[in-house]
């Protein structure tokens, strides 16, 4: 009998036998346990493709969040770029005033009496009266270098935010353009005369008791002098030499200006830097433009870039600073100096921005309440009167000092420097205005550094009179109607978002 091998039968269909061997190869794969013993690479795959989703997910999510934090801060930035817009309009606003005071009622006349025959009061078609002068100054000067507040509401502004803005005056500043002499590259000097009628000529004896025809003899000598330097300075320049260095002037002015600068802004040789960059004919071009003059003051901070007055970087204009907080007596590089062309020439006694009453040391109470300095002012012009000559208004130097102005500043005419009294201006005349406007939304802010000419505008038109010449009737009708007031015109020249 033969024994039977515990052999597995032989498959002979080729089907059967691959699937017999797949069996067995899974079978091999189990370990004690009865679990696969293989590799996870597809949990790791779908974890990692999990973390990725997250990552992507967080990702957008933060981009969202940003977005809008992005666009609600520009939205802002915008509206408090239109609030600092309109603090450049409540300050013209503010200096576009009427020219006429308020009449009162006008008193009935008694019976029987007839109306007074003369002449009527002559119009005037130009310039500025003493009493149209004094109704600007009791409206104006209060708000000269004192900051306002203007809060916005929703509801009636569509908007809430803050409007600060600072008016001052640029007939109070220093004009570089008036005192450089462009043809020969020199600062201006003072002319005789000028000194002479001052009391402060260099290197003459004050006599107690003078004719008026010495006076004038003295004066003839000074205008011979002038004029006698003049052609020699000219006949040097023919030759090729050098001009003589102006007599005492304006670049006196600056040093002593510059010396003051230094008790609060950090820095050496502040006007030697500036001569230098004037004198030098290179850099002289680049920001004298043959028209225009000096475009810009902040011109010089191109020297040595930047480093030399490094000290003015933060004080180029004016800040304001909300209502309770005292800052630190400081000065702001556009607020001792001007870009325009002033006429005349010097300060007006009346404008003096707040820096240069630092610099000169003057020590009258600044800023202050608007309603405390508008009572101020019309106390002081309740008895003053302009001196009117040629159709310009003058002051007379030193009564009228030391009878407004040393009220004002707190230093008499006799204490005043002596490089300081022949740049300030006798005759008044105002022609242009600087502004500083903050805008404020949600705590961001914008700037804007503006300047403002302003003019007096009459109602006196020849074409319209022409016409009316013509016809009578129109001419009668038109007597009727009241003639409209003078004000004051404004218009902006130069603007800078700061």
């Amino acid at each position: 009998m033969k024994i039977r091998k515990n052999n597995p039968p032989r498959l002979k269909k080729r089907g059967l036998v691959a699937k017999r061997a797949h069996s067995l190869s899974v079978f091999k794969g189990l370990g004690d346990s009865g679990r696969i013993n293989k590799p996870g690479y597809i949990l790791v795959f779908s974890l990692l493709l999990i973390s990725l989703i997250v990552m992507l997910s967080t990702r957008i999510a933060d981009i969202g969040v940003v977005g809008i934090k992005s666009s609600n801060t520009m939205l802002k930035r915008e509206r408090a770029r239109s609030l600092a817009a309109s603090g450049v309009n409540i300050a013209m606003a503010q200096l576009g005033i009427s020219l006429e005071e308020k009449k009162k009622k006008k008193e009935k006349r008694p019976e029987g009496k007839e109306k007074e025959k003369g002449r009527p009061p002559r119009e005037r078609r130009y310039g500025i009266s003493s009493e149209e002068a004094k109704i600007f100054l009791a409206n104006v000067w209060p708000l000269l270098n004192v900051p306002q507040t203007f809060k916005m509401n929703k509801r009636q502004h569509g908007v809430k935010g803050e409007i600060r803005i600072c008016i001052s005056s640029e007939n109070g500043k220093l004009a570089i353009d008036d005192m450089f002499d462009k043809e020969k590259r020199q600062f201006k000097a003072f002319s005789p005369k000028k000194m002479a009628a001052l009391g402060i000529k260099k290197g003459a004896k004050k006599e107690k008791k003078e004719g008026e025809k010495d006076v004038h003899e003295k004066e003839k000598e000074a205008e011979d002098k002038e004029s006698k330097d003049k052609e020699k300075a000219k006949s040097g320049e023919k030759k090729g030499g050098k001009s003589k260095p102006p007599g005492f002037g304006y670049r006196d002015v600056l040093q002593n200006v510059f010396k003051g600068v230094v008790k609060f802004i950090q820095g050496k040789d502040f006007f030697g830097n500036v001569e230098k960059y004037l004198t030098n004919k290179a850099m002289f071009e680049t920001i004298f433009d043959k028209r225009r003059g000096l475009d810009d003051p902040t011109e010089f901070f191109r020297m040595g870039d930047g480093k030399v007055f490094k000290g003015f970087r933060d004080n180029i204009f004016k800040k304001i600073f909300p209502k309770g907080e005292k800052p630190k007596e400081t000065v702001y590089w556009m607020d001792i100096f001007t870009p325009n062309v002033l006429y005349p020439e010097g300060l007006n006694p009346w404008f003096i921005s707040e820096s240069l009453q630092t610099i000169f040391g003057f020590k009258g109470k600044k800023g202050g309440s608007i309603a405390a300095r508008k009572a101020k002012i019309k106390k002081l012009l309740k008895d003053f009167s302009f001196r009117e000559k040629y159709g310009q208004l003058k002051i007379v130097l030193p009564q009228d000092w030391n009878k407004i102005f040393a009220q004002l500043y707190g230093v008499k005419w006799e204490n005043l420097p002596k490089w300081l009294k022949p740049i300030i201006s006798k005759e008044f005349a105002y022609n242009a205005f600087s502004v500083v406007s903050y805008g404020t939304v949600g705590g961001v802010t914008q700037k804007i550094y503006a300047t403002i000419w302003v003019r007096v505008v009459r109602d006196v038109d020849k074409e319209k009179k022409k016409q009316q010449k013509k016809d009578v009737k129109k001419e009668a009708e038109k007597k009727e109607k009241k003639r409209k007031p003078p004000f004051v015109s404004c218009h902006i020249s130069e603007s800078y978002w700061i």
